[in-house]
């Protein structure tokens, strides 16, 4: 039998909150028409560790077209490294309930989620610093918005954010200390909307790697195109306010403009 164009989607989640600001997320942006959630006891293996935790399971009811939009959602409220995200194709149902689910999806006035990354040289201090102020807009406003940082060097691969940056942050109750360094990929080229570099040589290098979506974090927030300091550089914490200042402002003009 042939599959109808609607699917359940499944995740599962160890934490209420979380489990809410998914539910709610997806709900309010249209992309699923209905969310049924319940515990269980779940045991796996993990790092060949036998495991045994209470999960909520959270399925979701939406059109087939919208589940890489609904998968990305998950992955960006979601806390699990590697969480569960299950499309299982509805065969068959009720005409009147797919008619109600198509109803509800129609009403998405989001049906792609826009993707931001954040760039510098080593992505440990600055683009951090950019992919943590703008996660907090994102989950303060609950906007479909995908945010990551990289840098167009992979000398700090895995590493985590600079002192100074985990600081400032902290000061401004942004908890970047679990980020981990990465460098740009080719794949990023096709997946990010809008690539924020953080001065003009991480732009030209940018540039010359392939990305052609680039926009210089200086350019935003009345900064007239300067570019943003590297703490990385500097011999004290003194100054690290005006960076954080800076992209802080940067950030949230730039977040003005495409919400518009």
């Amino acid at each position: 039998m042939k599959a109808t164009n609607y699917c359940i989607i499944t995740t599962t989640i160890d934490d209420e909150n979380i489990a809410d600001k998914i539910s709610t997320s997806l709900l309010k942006n249209h992309l699923v028409a209905c969310v049924q959630s319940h515990t269980v006891q779940s045991r796996y293996h993990w790092d060949d560790t036998l495991e045994a935790n209470k999960e909520i399971v959270l399925q979701m009811k939406t059109k087939t077209s919208l589940f890489e939009e609904v998968k990305v959602q998950i992955e960006t409220l979601h806390s699990y490294d590697l969480p569960e995200i299950v499309m299982t194709p509805i065969v068959d149902a009720n005409k009147e309930y797919l008619e109600w689910i198509e109803k509800e999806v129609q009403k998405s006035k989001i049906l792609n989620c826009k993707r931001i990354l954040f760039v510098c040289l080593g992505n440990i201090c600055r683009s951090p610093l950019g992919e943590g102020i703008a996660q907090n807009i994102i989950d303060q406003n609950d906007l479909l918005i995908e945010v990551d940082s990289a840098g167009t060097s992979d000398r700090y691969t895995g590493e985590h954010p600079c002192g100074y940056s985990i600081k400032i942050a902290k000061q401004h109750d942004l908890d970047i200390s679990q980020q981990k360094s990465r460098p740009i990929t080719k794949e990023d080229i096709v997946k990010f909307d809008y690539i924020l570099a953080m001065d003009e040589r991480t732009e030209q290098a940018l540039m010359n790697f392939g990305f052609s979506n680039v926009y210089k974090l200086g350019d935003f927030g009345d900064y007239k195109g300067a570019d943003v300091p590297d703490p990385y550089f500097f011999h004290s914490f003194e100054g690290v306010d005006k960076v954080f200042e800076m992209v802080d402002t940067c950030v949230k003009d730039f977040f003005k403009i495409i919400e518009k």
